[in-house]
């Protein structure tokens, strides 16, 4: 082989170990953050859709405190996947700060049993017996938002606690694990108190 067609051969080889490393298809889906260090066992990927038969959905505005309102609690029970997916927004502001998190549960759970761990999320533990999720994962901040917010009305608590009541809209866009699970996009209604006077004191 001569010196032209070697160097042809080395930069065909080249080449082609580059474009191997590469993918073709692009992901257009955000990625979740879980938390804890091991990998978690979880079987097959669960497919996540707010939108199915069997969800049921809480809010919570307001809970056992001094103050009339605290922040928003919105959670989807996917009963199916036994997955429960939380909307916490904070009440401080009208930035109406959002975290996102899917917490996944054992698929031979009972559902009376998550529901323990349900009403921990908002309540004051009252179920120190409630199981723990397999894993938690926080869904990245760009893969959610307020797409808008209207003032309703104001409310007053009976300690001299005040706030202006918000209607918002929420964005949740795809997002994914790989072999874990599919959360699909969707868009959600939610009430924010947002507190303008504190106690009185």
């Amino acid at each position: 082989m001569n010196t032209g067609a070697l160097k042809l051969t080395m930069y065909l080889l080249t080449a082609l170990l580059l474009l191997s490393g590469c993918s073709s298809d692009s992901d257009p889906d955000y990625q979740a953050a879980r938390e804890g260090d091991d990998p978690p066992t979880l079987g097959e990927p669960r497919e996540l859709d707010v939108s199915g038969d069997n969800v049921s959905v809480l809010d919570i505005e307001s809970y056992y405190s001094l103050h009339l309102y605290g922040p928003t609690l919105k959670i989807y029970h996917l009963r199916d996947q036994n997955a429960v997916l939380k909307i916490s927004i904070d009440n401080t502001s009208t930035e109406f700060e959002m975290d996102v998190t899917v917490a996944l549960f054992a698929d031979d759970l009972p559902d009376e049993d998550l529901e323990k761990w349900i009403n921990n999320q908002h309540s004051d533990g009252i179920y120190p017996d409630a199981p723990e999720p397999l894993a938690t994962f926080d869904l990245p901040e760009q893969s959610h938002s307020v797409t808008s917010h209207t003032l309703i009305d104001q409310s007053v608590g009976q300690n001299g606690d005040e706030y202006d009541n918000y209607a918002l809209e929420l964005y949740v866009d795809n997002v994914s694990e790989e072999d874990v699970f599919y959360l699909m996009s969707f868009v959600a209604d939610a009430v924010v108190h947002v507190q303008t006077r504190d106690i009185d004191q």
